[in-house]
């Protein structure tokens, strides 16, 4: 017996003298709500002192700040097992082994034990808002391919923008209601081919939300799962955040009725440094499990075999030979010339830069944000402390340890991987050797097998 069965053991034994005290434990749920929402109140008000913070970032330090710690020290107070999660994850098919953006090589996922797809789909209709598009009907005919080739599909309907861009506004009640006409369209026209859908797409991120904020995207999610609600059907229907987001989950938690799942998408050790921990997994899955009390899926997960750190001597060398400069102080001394370099060499990452960059062009352009893109690397401390390097050894040393780990939780029903090839150049800047967008797949761009692809088989091939 591994240790991650053991733990489930201990989980499912510990889950009959929670039993007791679940009656006590849902009147403070109930009187911890108003306290955490008078907190976050509060928090919010001191934040606002500081007009430099971005809003978004403001929201998320209210709602953690105020959620938060009830559900996590409320964790080993909750029941374990769920009866939803059990019926859930029946009518789903058992769990629901996944993989994000595959788009074809039905038999080859099926031969590795991934036997759901979680895709994209595009907007429906064209500018007379009856018209199919092109897109939607061949995503449409993939749908049908992918189910009788013994596949199951998880839907992402549109984010807001694209029904902003065609006169459907969320942010009124006539353009929010269009959104639920699209929305219940969409699941009654793709229901026969369909398993499960996801109300957008990470919506409390300011590039997949906009132009919403975070409680116009609390809406468009909650018209959306209340409409479908009387025609779903067997489809599974949820949302994802990335993270906790406590400020959107707060939100959306009391209409919990109308979710078949909480999606949860985590990237420990690719987008920030500390803390990235293996345990900051289980504290995220059990947090959210104790607040939002619905059947978890791993939305999004994954871990990039490619990005180790570049020496300065390796990052000056980049400098001179992409752009002409010989250091990063050459660039600051002319950050206007380097963007025009950038540009000559990638006019992508050049309206990349030009689009994100605000006023400062030395700030944004060594931050974080854009340096990887940059210089082609991860940050040193972007890694899961442990022994799994961003190589395709370490990234198949992370599949071995958390698929086992995700799925010991007894309410934990499914898990997306991101994902199943790499992509050819990074979608935000363009380069091919960019870690950033490029090392995510089970496959190199080719085709071949990383070793990723057979872990992810044999784990995988235990979870039923």
């Amino acid at each position: 017996m591994d240790w991650h069965t053991f733990y489930n053991g201990i989980l499912k034994a510990w889950d009959y003298p929670a039993r007791l005290w679940q009656g006590p434990l849902r009147i403070f749920d109930w009187l911890m709500e108003y306290v955490s929402k008078g907190l976050a109140v509060l928090v919010a008000l001191i934040v606002g002192l500081f007009p430099q913070l971005d809003p978004l970032i403001a929201s998320q330090v209210a709602g953690s700040v105020g959620y938060a710690p009830w559900a996590i020290l409320s964790i080993p107070l909750r029941r374990q097992q769920s009866p939803e999660a059990e019926a859930t994850m029946a009518k789903a098919g058992g769990f629901m082994r996944g993989i994000c953006h595959a788009y074809g090589d039905y038999e080859q996922l099926l031969e590795n034990n991934i036997s759901w797809e979680r895709l994209d789909c595009p907007f429906p209709f064209e500018a007379d808002g009856v018209t199919l598009t092109e897109g939607y009907k061949n995503y449409k005919q993939n749908l049908i391919e992918r189910r009788d080739a013994g596949m199951k599909t998880m839907v992402v309907t549109p984010n807001p923008g694209a029904f902003v861009d065609r006169g459907m506004d969320p942010r009124t009640p006539e353009g929010l209601a269009k959104t639920t006409e699209v929305a219940v369209f969409m699941v009654q026209d793709l229901k026969p081919y369909i398993s499960a859908v996801q109300i957008g797409n990470e919506l409390g991120l300011p590039r997949f939300m906009r132009p919403l904020n975070i409680e116009e995207s609390a809406q468009f999610i909650i018209a959306q799962i209340k409409a479908l609600q009387p025609v779903k059907g067997d489809v599974l229907v949820g949302y994802n955040t990335a993270g906790p987001q406590m400020d959107l989950n707060s939100l959306v938690k009391p209409y919990g009725e109308y979710l078949d799942f909480f999606g949860l998408d985590i990237y420990l050790g690719c987008f920030f440094g500390f803390p990235s921990y293996m345990w900051v997994f289980d504290l995220a899955i059990t947090a959210m499990w104790s607040y939002m009390q619905k059947p978890i899926v791993m939305a999004e997960f994954g871990y990039m075999s490619a990005g180790e750190p570049k020496t300065t001597e390796q990052k000056n060398a980049l400098l001179m030979e992409r752009y002409g400069y010989p250091n990063e102080a050459a660039v600051r001394a002319d950050p206007e010339g380097f963007l025009v370099a950038v540009g000559n060499y990638s006019k992508q990452f050049g309206d990349y830069i030009g689009t994100h960059a605000g006023e400062d062009l030395n700030a944004y352009m060594f931050g974080v944000d854009c340096a990887v893109h940059l210089y082609c690397e991860l940050p040193s401390d972007f890694v899961i402390p442990g022994g799994y390097p961003h190589s395709p050894e370490g990234q198949a040393k992370f599949y071995k340890e958390v698929i086992p780990r995700f799925a010991r939780y007894p309410y934990v029903i499914g898990e997306f991987i991101y994902a199943w090839k790499d992509a050819e150049a990074c979608y935000a800047c363009g380069q091919t050797d960019c870690p950033q967008e490029t090392g995510w797949g089970l496959l190199n761009a080719d085709g071949s097998a990383k070793p990723s692809l057979a872990v992810v088989k044999e784990q995988y091939g235990k979870l039923k």
